[in-house]
Formats: C-alpha cells, structure tokens, sequence
C-alpha cells in the first residue's frame, strides 16, 4: 500500500498535494485526478456538478487558464474555496431539478463521485441536464462494484451509495444518452472509472 501511495503522489501536481485531500479512502479516485484535468484541456469553461467544497474545481482550473463554476446537489458543501475564477451555487436535487444554466453554457461538465448518490432515474435527468448545458463534453465518474474477491468495495453496504454500479451497466447508461462516448477503467476492475460523453 505504501508503495502505490508513493506512485499516485508522483502523479500529482503540487497543489493538488497542497490540499491535503489524500487520504486512504479516496486513494483510487486520484489516478483519475491527472486523467480528468488533461481530458477537460485549457481555457475551458467548466460546470462541475457535485463540487463538494470546490477541491476537484481548483485543481482542474490550477494553471489552465480554465474558468469554473460549482453546484452541489445536495445544497450542504461547507468549507467552499472561492477565488475570481470560480463560483459556486447550490441547488437540491428534487422533481424540479434542473441546471440553472443555458443550453451549451459551458465547454466541459465534470461530475464525479455523484451519481452513486442519485436514484434511478434521478442519475439520467441529472445527465441530460449535464448534456443540455455542455457544448464540447461531459465526463463522468463513479464507483464500479465488482465480485473481484480483492475488491475492497465487494459485498459492502455504503448507506449513502442507492445507486450501484457494475462496469456492464456503467457503459450501457453512457451509451442510453445516444452520443459517442469512451469509458475508463482507470484501476483494471476496481473502483472508479470514468465514462466520456463526446457532443461534438
């Protein structure tokens, strides 16, 4: 375990390290960390849904010249890191929900760690509005459970997470929406993986 700390850190830039975020628990999530920054590009527009405190936001917008906008769906972030190039709103998610943006405000919508929380069909109607509001994008990320018997997430209850993921099911949800997509493995069968849906 040790060693592979060691690894995810070297791919890190200095103030995602800065920000104290690397903990045990959110190990697997930072292989995609690199992986999603590069995807998003520079001198974007960025929607990310489920900023949390905005963490993800700066590190994405760190030295890109990208401009970011957060909303968390579940309207409690706290400790929300705002500087001039980012804004944050909060918004809950019930039968009304919808981005409150203009169709293609955005060039990329990321949204990670979220849809685990949403139940069907809420995780759908966040994504169409995910689509509605990005010109160039939407790239998506959330726990996979799997029966490798080395999996850490196998046979375990989350009561926050009411809508699992299999890697099948996770790649018939990208494909549902009717765009080219690619999906990520990014751990070889475990954890997270990402799911890109391409609008151009």
């Amino acid at each position: 375990m040790m060693t592979a700390k060691k690894e995810s850190y070297e791919g890190l830039d200095k103030s995602f390290i800065d920000y104290g975020y690397l903990t045990d628990d959110r190990m697997i999530e930072h292989y995609a960390m690199p992986m999603i920054k590069k995807m998003i590009g520079k001198d974007k527009r960025i929607l990310d849904v489920g900023m949390r405190s905005g963490f993800w936001l700066h590190y994405y917008c760190n030295g890109t010249g990208n401009k970011g906008v957060g909303i968390d769906l579940m309207g409690d972030t706290g400790g929300l890191r705002e500087d001039t190039n980012i804004k944050f709103f909060k918004k809950p998610v019930d039968a009304t929900f919808k981005i409150p943006f203009e169709d293609n405000s955005f060039d990329v919508v990321t949204c990670t760690a979220v849809l685990e929380h949403l139940w069907v069909p809420g995780d759908r109607y966040a994504v169409e509005n995910m689509i509605r509001v990005a010109k160039e994008k939407v790239i998506l990320m959330t726990p996979i459970y799997t029966d490798h018997p080395d999996d850490p997430t196998r046979g375990r209850d989350i009561d926050e997470h009411i809508n699992m993921f299999d890697c099948k099911r996770f790649k018939r949800f990208l494909k549902s929406f009717g765009y080219k997509y690619r999906h990520y493995d990014i751990m070889q069968g475990y954890r997270s993986h990402i799911g890109v849906i391409y609008l151009e």
